[in-house]
């Protein structure tokens, strides 16, 4: 559970609508996420289906609406949405995050501080911060919260944090918000299910996909949603797809040019770079309330420049 909460925290967290139509009881089992995975194949067809998921149509309005007026939904990253309920005023509203993830990146509910419950086949863990955090550790940071994290046989996981006023119960939140999820994600909803969540260049795009043409292979295994590590040139390079606050300002200057895209260099450490391009243009904010920052979807590449820069050259004309 720290791995999942530290993973978590590196995630972009900014913040209207998603689809009304009714859920099945999210308890059923049977169909293809009741499945593990055993061939590379199977492996592989489960990223496909949970990374054409839509997350911002797994919790819709009408469900979000019981815990209050829904302020603003907003699609942060490919697979991730945060909404605010209630109030947007700090303290006083409900925050929640949830993610599609797959495959699982941590071991299975190792926290001994989780209460552990079963909906159907889904094993969901709860975590409240009361179990980690003294009263005044919870005052000092102005919330109360529950992680929830809900695993499929299929291996795949619905995670949501709920932030909540002191006072509140988040983990009750999380528990109702869970099950509709959970139905919502048999359905599989595609991408414009919900009308806030983003269509990108990304969208629905395999990291790994360039591999063929490096003429190297990456085990089905080791493979996720919107992140990919090869072996390239003897060193180790990892491709992620995010969603990435637009600087004012500009990056400056690019490293170098891929095709018509600009790549530019944005950290060094030691012989590693990182370089990062966009793929497309900024993404427009489907939301209501104070203006969101302007998102534009970009290809990193983090390795020794020989191998990222070789990588990208690949990559980048794979996008139209």
């Amino acid at each position: 559970m720290l791995r999942r909460l530290l993973l978590v925290a590196a995630l972009s967290l900014t913040a209207v609508g998603c689809q009304n139509a009714p859920a099945p009881d999210s308890a059923a089992t049977g169909g293809f996420w009741s499945t593990a995975p055993q061939t590379d194949g199977q492996r592989l067809e489960m990223l496909r289906r949970a990374r054409n998921i839509d997350p911002c149509a797994l919790l819709p309005n009408r469900k979000l609406g019981e815990f209050g007026a829904v302020v603003s939904v907003d699609n942060t990253q490919p697979s991730t949405c945060k909404a605010i309920v209630g109030s947007a005023e700090p303290g006083q509203g409900t925050t929640l995050l949830w993610h599609v993830v797959a495959p699982p990146t941590t071991i299975p509910w190792e926290d001994k501080d989780a209460t552990i419950e079963q909906l159907g086949d889904v094993t969901v863990s709860l975590l409240d911060d009361r179990n980690l955090m003294t009263d005044a550790q919870i005052r000092e940071q102005g919330n109360h919260t529950c992680y929830a994290e809900a695993r499929f046989p299929a291996t795949a996981e619905f995670w949501l944090d709920v932030h909540s006023p002191i006072g509140g119960e988040p983990c009750a939140v999380a528990r109702s918000l869970v099950r509709t999820a959970l139905a919502e994600w048999r359905i599989e909803p595609p991408h414009g299910t919900s009308p806030v969540t983003a269509r990108s260049m990304l969208t629905g795009h395999d990291p790994c996909a360039v591999a063929p043409a490096l003429g190297i292979s990456v085990p089905a295994g080791e493979q996720q949603l919107h992140k990919c590590e090869v072996t390239h040139r003897g060193s180790t390079v990892v491709i992620s797809y995010e969603y990435q606050d637009a600087s004012p300002a500009g990056p400056g200057e690019p490293s170098f040019m891929v095709g018509p895209r600009p790549v530019h260099e944005v950290a060094t450490a030691g012989e590693t770079r990182v370089y990062t391009a966009p793929v497309g243009p900024p993404l427009r904010p489907a939301v209501t309330g104070p203006a969101l920052p302007n998102r534009i979807p970009i290809v990193s590449a983090v390795g020794k420049p020989d191998a990222a820069h070789d990588v990208l050259q690949r990559l980048l004309p794979m996008f139209p």
